[in-house]
């Protein structure tokens, strides 16, 4: 048979990145209208030319957005601010150090490739992200403690239950 060799890749340009989530989408812009530099990925067309169009009237200059409508443009690392929808998913890498944004509608992209348009960035100096439709409910517990206490009252009040309706015949 073939042999085979595995090897994993042990580093990871971003590992160690701070990520924070930011639902509002007020606060989103208004943060993200204060960087000097920055990537903003979106998985829309539509939103990236929202997104540049709402920084602008915030009077943010110097906005390059690559869409699918965008025929010409130089290197990433030539322009401080890029807002980019699915135009951009692989190939073109940005160096500079500079903070990524992700705006997310979650329709068009698969995550393998959100991952791939944040990975753009091979310098992050932290991700910031927003999804439209979250789909992920906030935790029932707030530590795996709080969870074994609540599964334990629930298993108590389980068997309090089947032994007021069990019968020994049952047993």
């Amino acid at each position: 048979g073939i042999k085979y060799e595995f090897m994993e890749l042990k580093y990871k340009h971003n590992a160690g990145i701070k990520a924070i989530e930011i639902s509002d989408e007020d606060e989103f812009m208004m943060k993200l209208a204060v960087e000097d530099k920055f990537i903003c990925a979106t998985d829309s067309l539509l939103e990236a030319k929202r997104i540049a169009l709402i920084l602008k009237n915030m009077g943010v200059e110097g906005i390059q957005l690559i869409t699918s409508e965008t025929e010409l443009y130089k290197r990433l690392d030539f322009y401080d601010k890029i807002i980019f929808s699915p135009k951009i998913i692989y190939g073109l890498d940005s160096v500079m150090r500079r903070s990524v944004w992700c705006w997310y509608k979650e329709h068009t992209i698969t995550t393998e490739n959100f991952l791939q348009q944040i990975s753009r960035a091979r310098n992050i100096t932290k991700l910031t992200y927003h999804f439209m439709r979250k789909r992920v409910n906030k935790p029932t517990w707030d530590s795996l403690e709080d969870c074994y206490k609540d599964l334990l009252i629930q298993e108590n009040e389980s068997i309090t239950q089947f032994k007021m309706f069990a019968t020994n015949e049952d047993n």
